[in-house]
Protein backbone atom coordinates (compact mmCIF):
# COMPACT_ATOMS: atom_id res chain seq x y z
CA UNK A 1 0.00 0.00 0.00
CA UNK A 2 1.09 3.53 -0.65
CA UNK A 3 0.21 6.28 1.80
CA UNK A 4 0.43 10.03 1.39
CA UNK A 5 -1.13 12.34 3.99
CA UNK A 6 -1.56 16.09 3.91
CA UNK A 7 -3.39 18.30 6.39
CA UNK A 8 -4.30 21.94 6.66
CA UNK A 9 -4.68 22.41 10.45
CA UNK A 10 -4.65 26.21 10.29
CA UNK A 11 -7.69 26.42 8.06
CA UNK A 12 -11.22 26.96 9.27
CA UNK A 13 -12.54 25.80 5.89
CA UNK A 14 -12.80 22.16 4.77
CA UNK A 15 -11.20 19.93 3.75
CA UNK A 16 -8.95 19.50 6.75
CA UNK A 17 -6.96 16.48 5.60
CA UNK A 18 -6.44 14.24 2.60
CA UNK A 19 -5.03 10.71 2.45
CA UNK A 20 -3.85 8.71 -0.57
CA UNK A 21 -4.03 4.98 0.13
CA UNK A 22 -3.19 2.56 -2.71
CA UNK A 23 -4.48 4.99 -5.32
CA UNK A 24 -7.74 5.88 -3.50
CA UNK A 25 -8.10 9.43 -2.19
CA UNK A 26 -9.94 10.02 1.08
CA UNK A 27 -10.68 13.40 2.62
CA UNK A 28 -11.80 14.64 6.00
CA UNK A 29 -13.85 17.81 6.52
CA UNK A 30 -12.88 18.49 10.14
CA UNK A 31 -10.16 17.27 12.46
CA UNK A 32 -11.32 13.96 13.91
CA UNK A 33 -14.30 13.71 11.57
CA UNK A 34 -15.28 10.93 9.18
CA UNK A 35 -13.19 10.07 6.12
CA UNK A 36 -14.90 10.21 2.70
CA UNK A 37 -13.73 8.59 -0.52
CA UNK A 38 -13.20 10.98 -3.42
CA UNK A 39 -15.24 9.94 -6.44
CA UNK A 40 -14.25 9.45 -10.09
CA UNK A 41 -10.53 9.74 -9.51
CA UNK A 42 -7.95 10.03 -12.24
CA UNK A 43 -6.01 6.77 -12.38
CA UNK A 44 -2.59 6.25 -10.84
CA UNK A 45 -2.39 9.17 -8.40
CA UNK A 46 0.96 9.20 -6.60
CA UNK A 47 0.76 12.44 -4.61
CA UNK A 48 -1.97 14.55 -2.96
CA UNK A 49 -1.96 17.80 -0.99
CA UNK A 50 -4.39 20.44 0.21
CA UNK A 51 -3.85 23.94 -1.14
CA UNK A 52 -6.36 26.79 -0.79
CA UNK A 53 -8.86 24.35 0.76
CA UNK A 54 -8.72 22.31 -2.42
CA UNK A 55 -7.52 18.73 -2.95
CA UNK A 56 -4.76 18.60 -5.55
CA UNK A 57 -3.39 15.38 -7.01
CA UNK A 58 -0.46 14.32 -9.17
CA UNK A 59 -0.64 11.23 -11.37
CA UNK A 60 2.22 8.92 -12.35
CA UNK A 61 2.47 10.64 -15.74
CA UNK A 62 3.23 13.99 -14.05
CA UNK A 63 -0.13 15.73 -14.59
CA UNK A 64 -1.80 17.84 -11.88
CA UNK A 65 -5.52 17.52 -11.02
CA UNK A 66 -7.90 19.52 -8.83
CA UNK A 67 -10.86 17.88 -7.08
CA UNK A 68 -14.24 19.63 -7.08
CA UNK A 69 -16.67 17.91 -4.72
CA UNK A 70 -19.79 19.09 -6.53
CA UNK A 71 -22.91 17.00 -6.16
CA UNK A 72 -24.28 14.86 -7.62
CA UNK A 73 -21.18 14.27 -9.75
CA UNK A 74 -17.80 15.24 -8.23
CA UNK A 75 -15.07 15.81 -10.81
CA UNK A 76 -11.30 15.96 -11.10
CA UNK A 77 -10.17 18.79 -13.37
CA UNK A 78 -6.85 18.29 -15.16
CA UNK A 79 -4.57 21.33 -15.11
CA UNK A 80 -4.13 22.40 -18.75
CA UNK A 81 -0.54 23.53 -18.22
CA UNK A 82 1.23 21.53 -15.50
CA UNK A 83 3.04 18.41 -16.68
CA UNK A 84 6.17 16.38 -15.95
CA UNK A 85 5.57 16.82 -12.21
CA UNK A 86 7.28 14.55 -9.69
CA UNK A 87 6.01 16.03 -6.42
CA UNK A 88 3.49 18.47 -4.99
CA UNK A 89 3.59 20.60 -1.88
CA UNK A 90 1.53 23.48 -0.57
CA UNK A 91 1.65 26.49 1.72
CA UNK A 92 -1.05 27.85 4.05
CA UNK A 93 -1.40 30.99 1.92
CA UNK A 94 -2.88 29.04 -1.01
CA UNK A 95 0.27 28.38 -3.00
CA UNK A 96 0.61 25.04 -4.77
CA UNK A 97 4.17 24.01 -5.63
CA UNK A 98 5.08 21.43 -8.27
CA UNK A 99 8.61 20.16 -8.84
CA UNK A 100 9.10 18.76 -12.33
CA UNK A 101 11.41 16.12 -13.79
CA UNK A 102 13.97 18.81 -14.67
CA UNK A 103 14.30 19.92 -11.04
CA UNK A 104 12.41 23.16 -11.69
CA UNK A 105 9.99 24.39 -9.03
CA UNK A 106 6.77 26.03 -10.20
CA UNK A 107 4.11 27.73 -8.07
CA UNK A 108 0.49 28.68 -8.59
CA UNK A 109 -1.68 30.76 -6.26
CA UNK A 110 -4.99 28.88 -6.10
CA UNK A 111 -7.12 31.59 -4.48
CA UNK A 112 -7.19 33.51 -7.77
CA UNK A 113 -9.11 31.77 -10.54
CA UNK A 114 -6.99 33.41 -13.22
CA UNK A 115 -3.63 32.60 -11.65
CA UNK A 116 -0.94 30.98 -13.76
CA UNK A 117 2.08 28.81 -13.00
CA UNK A 118 5.25 30.79 -12.28
CA UNK A 119 8.74 29.37 -12.19
CA UNK A 120 10.55 29.85 -8.90
CA UNK A 121 14.10 31.04 -9.64
CA UNK A 122 15.79 27.93 -8.26
CA UNK A 123 16.51 24.59 -9.79
CA UNK A 124 16.79 21.54 -7.58
CA UNK A 125 19.51 19.09 -8.41
CA UNK A 126 17.86 15.77 -9.21
CA UNK A 127 18.78 13.01 -6.79
CA UNK A 128 21.39 10.53 -7.99
CA UNK A 129 20.14 7.48 -9.85
CA UNK A 130 21.57 4.20 -11.09
CA UNK A 131 20.65 1.71 -13.80
CA UNK A 132 19.34 -1.81 -13.21
CA UNK A 133 19.15 -4.48 -15.92
CA UNK A 134 16.10 -6.75 -15.61
CA UNK A 135 16.81 -10.48 -15.34
CA UNK A 136 14.62 -13.48 -16.21
CA UNK A 137 11.50 -13.85 -14.04
CA UNK A 138 11.82 -10.53 -12.20
CA UNK A 139 9.03 -8.11 -11.45
CA UNK A 140 9.27 -4.58 -10.08
CA UNK A 141 8.50 -5.29 -6.41
CA UNK A 142 10.91 -8.23 -6.39
CA UNK A 143 13.68 -5.97 -7.68
CA UNK A 144 12.83 -3.18 -5.21
CA UNK A 145 12.63 -5.50 -2.19
CA UNK A 146 15.98 -7.11 -3.00
CA UNK A 147 17.92 -4.01 -4.09
CA UNK A 148 16.67 -1.74 -1.29
CA UNK A 149 16.42 -4.40 1.43
CA UNK A 150 12.86 -3.41 2.34
CA UNK A 151 12.09 -6.78 3.95
CA UNK A 152 8.42 -6.96 4.89
CA UNK A 153 7.90 -3.18 4.79
CA UNK A 154 5.37 -3.14 1.92
CA UNK A 155 4.66 0.58 2.28
CA UNK A 156 8.34 1.36 1.69
CA UNK A 157 8.60 -1.09 -1.22
CA UNK A 158 5.54 0.42 -2.93
CA UNK A 159 6.85 3.97 -2.37
CA UNK A 160 10.19 3.10 -3.98
CA UNK A 161 8.37 1.30 -6.82
CA UNK A 162 6.40 4.52 -7.47
CA UNK A 163 9.69 6.45 -7.62
CA UNK A 164 10.98 3.94 -10.19
CA UNK A 165 7.83 4.49 -12.27
CA UNK A 166 8.33 8.26 -12.16
CA UNK A 167 11.98 7.88 -13.21
CA UNK A 168 10.94 5.71 -16.18
CA UNK A 169 7.99 7.63 -17.71
CA UNK A 170 8.29 5.94 -21.12
CA UNK A 171 7.75 2.45 -19.67
CA UNK A 172 4.30 1.15 -20.46
CA UNK A 173 3.02 -1.95 -18.69
CA UNK A 174 4.63 -2.36 -15.26
CA UNK A 175 3.17 -5.87 -14.96
CA UNK A 176 5.58 -6.94 -17.72
CA UNK A 177 9.33 -6.39 -17.51
CA UNK A 178 11.50 -7.62 -20.36
CA UNK A 179 14.80 -9.41 -19.83
CA UNK A 180 17.63 -6.97 -20.56
CA UNK A 181 15.45 -3.89 -20.07
CA UNK A 182 17.29 -1.11 -18.22
CA UNK A 183 15.43 0.69 -15.44
CA UNK A 184 16.54 3.98 -13.90
CA UNK A 185 16.44 3.46 -10.12
CA UNK A 186 16.49 6.01 -7.27
CA UNK A 187 19.68 6.19 -5.25
CA UNK A 188 20.05 3.85 -2.31
CA UNK A 189 20.42 5.65 1.00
Amino acid sequence: MQYKYSANPNSSMPPYAVLLNSGQVYFQFFNGGSWYAAQKEPPNLVDVVIAANQICGLDNQGFVYYYRNVMPAPVWDKDPVASLGVSLSSHDNGLLFCTNQHGEVWARWLYAASSTWNKIPITLTPPPTWNYTVKQGEHLLMIVRREYSTGTNDALAWAIAEQVKVLNPAHGNWDLLKVGEVLVMPAKS
